[in-house]
């Protein structure tokens, strides 16, 4: 079965329709030009195209529960109509996009799934405020600590607390990622900051290409960045504070001074070898004291930090 008859769960091969409705034939956009010229049979020809790279059928690949229904994990569920409507309303006959609505709901229904494409674009880190990170990292810190107060056999308890200081960690990780997502996006200095220091990324080359070369353009340069930070690992602290330094005008705090370097050590063991060093020698877990530390230490590193940022004035 070809990818587009997957994505929309149909049986049939999809009807050919001419290359040059296409201005991007990886996305299949359409060019808006040839469709307002186009006969009303190729209209829905291309727009078919143009949704089945978008939208696919739940049943295909989204989890499903007996009780709820289907779990839109990646957003969703669209409505045919609203999606088709909202790109083509005034660009291609109504009549036939009423008529390829119509054909959508026969085929599957009246809500549709996202393919990688349109998770892609519709799902992104978002920032309210600057200091939405810090009000978001106290509400998931305090959460997790709720799940120390959890009644069960030791055993579940003992892995409870593991889980428990590991998260903590992805939680500081998600604070500083939505820190320099904010301040990259609303501080026109940002940019211009990471490009002059950029020879300080020494120790990490996908940080240097990351920022790009001197022929960039501004706004392109900062897309560059947003969506490189979404694949960065930032619990290496000592390759990532000189980018952060840069990024938000500051002198980053010391993650040795909050424990972090042995903190991380400790939950690499936690997650990725079952509680256990990498010798098998000993076990490597958490007390409640060193959740309850690891906990503060969080929330004492991003105060500080905060204050940081405030000093600036903006």
């Amino acid at each position: 079965m070809s990818l587009s008859k997957r994505m929309m769960g149909l049986d049939d091969e999809l009807p050919e329709v001419d290359s040059e409705a296409f201005s991007d034939l990886d996305t299949c956009e359409i060019d808006d030009d040839w469709l307002r010229a186009a006969d009303p049979e190729q209209q829905s020809v291309a727009m078919r195209h143009w949704l089945m790279a978008r939208y696919c059928d739940p049943a295909n690949e989204t989890p499903y529960n007996s009780e709820v229904g289907y779990i839109y994990t990646r957003g969703g569920p669209w409505h045919p109509r609203d999606v088709l409507m909202e790109r083509f309303e005034g660009v291609a006959d109504f009549d036939t996009i009423e008529q390829l609505v119509a054909d959508i709901f026969t085929e599957i229904g009246d809500e549709l799934a996202p393919t990688a494409l349109t998770a892609e674009e519709d799902w992104d880190v978002e920032v309210e405020t600057a200091d939405s990170p810090i009000q978001d990292l106290r509400k998931r810190s305090g959460d997790l600590m709720l799940v120390l107060q959890m009644e069960g056999p030791e055993p579940g308890k003992f892995q409870a607390r593991n889980l428990v200081y590991a998260a903590l960690i992805t939680a500081l990780e998600t604070f500083l990622w939505e820190t320099a997502v904010w301040w990259l996006a609303n501080e026109a200095g940002s940019v211009d900051r990471l490009v002059a220091a950029r020879a300080s990324f020494s120790s990490d080359r996908r940080l240097k290409e990351m920022v790009g070369g001197e022929q960039m353009e501004m706004e392109g340069r900062r897309q560059r960045i947003h969506n490189g930070m979404k694949d960065m690992v930032w619990h290496r602290w000592r390759s990532n504070w000189p980018f952060l330094a840069a990024l938000l005008d500051v002198e980053m705090p010391s993650h040795d001074t909050y424990g972090f370097t042995a903190a991380a050590s400790k939950r690499h063991d936690i997650v990725h070898r079952f509680g256990q060093n990498k010798d098998r020698t000993e076990a490597v877990y958490a007390t409640t004291a060193e959740v309850e530390a690891l906990a503060d230490a969080v929330l004492a590193f991003a105060d500080d930090l905060s204050a940081r940022i405030a000093a600036r004035g903006l």
